[in-house]
């Protein structure tokens, strides 16, 4: 070994193995991509078939991003920006299919952040669709009241 630094020793190993055992062939990552993609019809859901996150199961990927940087995205994401181009940064992608491993792009579509909530099934969707109180009085202009919070309450209850 020609050097005892261990950063040069490091860089001619580096040198040496590109030299000898020729560049890595990579594929790009749109064919890695779809290596991870079980597509089949056009209106089937395309399920995810690589890394998914644990906590929410949205499809993970890993973009290159620079010579040895890599950055991870959501695939159903990285689906969407292959068939259609960039998403606007004041809109989300939001699964038609509500199945969150699909990562067919015509499942997705784009929509403000608001419209991705009142769509899907949280607290806050379920309470914006409801359309009477508990006690089945509607929530019209006249009978509902507004809290300082930003809450619906029905004007014949409160009283």
């Amino acid at each position: 070994m020609p050097y005892k630094d261990p950063e040069k020793r490091r860089q001619y190993m580096r040198e040496y193995a590109r030299n000898v055992l020729g560049k890595k062939p990579y594929a790009s990552d749109e064919q890695r991509f779809w290596h991870y993609a079980k597509r089949g019809a056009k209106t089937d859901c395309w399920p995810w078939t690589g890394h998914r996150h644990s906590r929410d199961s949205y499809g993970r990927f890993r973009v290159a991003n620079g010579p040895y940087k890599r950055r991870w995205v959501q695939a159903h994401r990285f689906s969407y920006e292959l068939a259609y181009g960039p998403i606007p940064s004041h809109l989300v992608p939001d699964h038609l299919c509500r199945n969150r491993p699909c990562v067919n792009p015509g499942h997705i579509e784009l929509v403000s952040v608001r419209e991705n909530i009142l769509r899907g099934d949280g607290l806050a969707a379920r309470h914006a669709r409801q359309s009477h109180c508990k006690r089945n009085h509607p929530f019209n202009t006249e009978n509902t009241y507004v809290t300082p919070d930003g809450r619906r309450q029905c004007r014949t209850c409160r009283t």
